[in-house]
């Protein structure tokens, strides 16, 4: 998936320090971000929240779409998927009234606007994927 055009995995540095990962892909009006992690050693520093925030000046008027594991209160990394949702929200995204379903499990889906574009998500994850992903969104 990589090598596609629209399909971009980046490391991020702060100088010489090496901070994260973020894959991403877009279309016309949709920006999913797919996996971003920061080192343990660098989180609660801002830098995730500056990532997320290049990615909101860069692509400006473009929804942005990310899923994580749902905070379920008897999940053994409870705490981890907690922090997780409070940091997206605190950088201005929603929970949407949908779910990403794979054969990896269940993730709740955010947005950064307030009208979750559920058609475009699918659209660019076929094209992403080649149509091989498989996939459903689903209402809670």
């Amino acid at each position: 998936m990589g090598l596609q055009k629209r399909v971009n995995f980046q490391a991020v540095y702060d100088q010489e320090n090496f901070i994260g990962l973020i894959f991403w892909t877009y279309a016309k009006q949709i920006i999913y971000i797919g996996y971003l992690a920061v080192d343990p050693i660098w989180r609660g520093k801002g830098y995730g929240s500056e990532i997320l925030n290049l990615m909101k000046r860069n692509h400006p008027g473009q929804e942005i779409v990310l899923d994580i594991e749902p905070v379920i209160k008897t999940a053994k990394n409870y705490s981890q998927r907690s922090n997780r949702l409070l940091f997206y929200k605190h950088n201005g995204f929603k929970l949407t009234q949908d779910n990403l379903v794979d054969e990896g499990g269940r993730y709740s889906i955010l947005s950064s606007d307030k009208h979750f574009k559920k058609r475009s998500l699918s659209q660019l994850l076929d094209h992403m994927s080649f149509n091989c992903y498989k996939y459903k969104i689903v209402k809670n």
